[in-house]
């Protein structure tokens, strides 16, 4: 559980980073976790900006930070670190399905709906771009295709956070 493991996490990264403080890695795993468990916005910024500083090129830092910024409403600054992400790893479906998910809170609709349908034509088991697609579509007014694919994400990978979405189609259709 959460309460159990962010603070496991953050002990070893902050270990690392005590043994050696240009670990990329570590610094994007703090930022992590002070952005999604401790709610420390400014010191989540400054790791993610840290690590970035020490590999560019990390697509896992570009990816995180992404969503870091979305939840700030940053949007346009969150597009262009999640699209560097998918250029620098364009095989990932996680993180193809990301962009379309950083489109999706933007309000760029058309864009999450293009981008998603794309990674379900490389890989059409993969849940949550059925998800995501499925709550862009509920957005687009397309209720029907929306309850659809979320449907097929519960399907694909049944859970609490799958199912939970699926209630929420049925209720917005």
């Amino acid at each position: 559980s959460p309460i159990e493991a962010m603070p496991k996490v953050k002990d070893a990264a902050i270990k690392a980073l005590t043994l050696d403080d240009s670990i990329a890695e570590a610094h994007t795993s703090l930022a992590f976790v002070d952005w999604t468990y401790d709610w420390d916005w400014a010191a989540a910024a400054s790791e993610f900006q840290r690590a970035l500083a020490l590999n560019p090129n990390y697509g896992t830092a570009l990816d995180w930070y992404a969503y870091y910024l979305a939840s700030r409403k940053r949007f346009d600054e969150a597009v262009t670190h999640i699209t560097r992400a998918q250029a620098l790893e364009p095989v990932s479906l996680s993180i193809s399905t990301d962009v379309g998910e950083i489109y999706y809170w933007a309000g760029r609709y058309d864009l999450a709906s293009q981008q998603l349908r794309g990674v379900l034509q490389v890989e059409p088991t993969f849940a949550m771009a059925h998800n995501i697609l499925g709550l862009t579509y509920l957005k687009m007014g397309r209720l029907g295709d929306g309850v659809m694919e979320l449907e097929a994400a519960e399907r694909l990978a049944s859970g609490p956070r799958l199912l939970s979405w699926l209630g929420y189609g049925y209720g917005v259709a």
